[in-house]
């Protein structure tokens, strides 16, 4: 949401013809960027996996860490920029509620 007001900012005075196109490739480029990153992770992991540097208990383990820390870390990293102490007192029954169903 803030790299989309500063891309706003940044070609709001251009031609309107010109901020679409120039908008439009910033963020194809900007989305490149970030499914290139994900190729690269997944490709060495691959090639760690074909190669022999892992075996099967070692992937399916960290598969496993994988999804029980790392992705719940990412979650709340990921929330916790966005929400705040206002937000939550119009939301408190969703997180009391996903508290108590995780228990």
């Amino acid at each position: 949401r803030q790299r989309c007001a500063h891309l706003h900012r940044q070609y709001r005075y251009r031609d309107d013809n010109d901020m679409g196109t120039s908008l439009a490739m910033e963020i194809f480029w900007v989305a490149c960027r970030a499914v290139v990153k994900v190729f690269l992770v997944a490709g060495v992991g691959c090639w760690a996996r074909r190669s022999g540097l892992m075996d099967a208990r070692f992937t399916k383990t960290m598969a496993r860490v994988n999804g029980n820390v790392f992705l719940p870390c990412l979650l709340f990293v990921s929330l916790g920029k966005s929400v705040t102490i206002e937000h939550l007192r119009h939301v408190w029954l969703m997180p009391l509620a996903a508290v108590s169903n995780i228990t």
